[in-house]
């Protein structure tokens, strides 16, 4: 299973130190935002193994860019993959049932409007070679996640799975066994903001490929009120929980 830090700068330490120790990155487009179009990644994210994601937790899903600026941003840089927008259903964003369903289909169409927005920027010429968006199935609980992947049918073999960063662990697992079971065989999974120690469960189901976390920056926002505020001592910090979080796979970080 990969693991992909989440990094709030693409340039200096942050990518500098993920580049030295060989571990892929998450990157949210919101970090790459000027206010009015985005910058491209630093030099040390150049040939960094980095995903792109839409920001939609952060942003709430109300995106300040235009899809046209966000699907450039997805051919002008090297990613590995990159995230459709898409409406999280954290309780704080869709506070009840008739707001995560409306999410849900919205996310569903936002998948189809992002991948013709690509289709056509390869059609005029601007990047022949740009991928399709990873789709991302939302939701609050099990029966949500089935009528989103409905709703995207019929999915490609790499699905991304979002509202997982405010979970319990027993929820986001309970979540992706019933993905598990219920998914076309061919289908792996990404899933966004998953906690530390739900890895060593979610390792259990093949699908599940890789997953992303900032998790360690929380960490080191709380260590900053106590003094640690210098950019070495969140690198350390981010370091620190990465290794931690191979460990719990039963790896070693060179």
């Amino acid at each position: 299973m990969k693991i992909r830090v989440g990094i709030p700068e693409t340039t200096g330490s942050f990518p500098l130190a993920l580049r030295r120790i060989g571990a892929p990155a998450m990157i949210s487009a919101g970090a790459l935002w000027t206010g009015a179009a985005f910058k491209l990644t630093g030099r040390y994210c150049r040939f960094l193994d980095k995903a792109l994601d839409s920001g939609g937790f952060v942003c709430g899903g109300k995106f300040p860019w235009s899809l046209p600026q966000y699907v450039r941003l997805a051919w002008q840089d090297i990613w590995a993959w990159w995230s459709q927008p898409d409406l999280p259903c954290e309780q704080a964003l869709a506070p009840d049932r008739a707001a995560v369903l409306d999410r849900i289909r919205r996310s569903a169409q936002m998948y189809r409007d992002c991948a013709a927005e690509a289709a056509r920027q390869r059609g005029s010429g601007m990047s022949a070679a740009l991928s399709d968006p990873v789709p991302v199935l939302q939701g609050r609980d099990p029966d949500d996640y089935k009528i989103s992947a409905d709703l995207l049918s019929p999915l490609p073999e790499f699905v991304g799975v979002g509202s997982m960063c405010t979970r319990e662990v027993r929820d986001a697992v309970e979540i992706t066994e019933a993905l598990d079971k219920f998914l076309p065989p061919h289908v792996t999974l990404h899933l966004y903001g998953v906690k530390g120690p739900a890895l060593r469960y979610l390792q259990q189901i093949p699908r599940v490929v890789s997953v992303d976390s900032m998790a360690w920056d929380f960490r080191a926002r709380k260590a900053r009120g106590t003094g640690a505020s210098k950019t070495t001592d969140r690198v350390a910090e981010m370091l620190r929980w990465y290794a931690t979080q191979r460990a719990m796979l039963g790896e070693t970080t060179p």
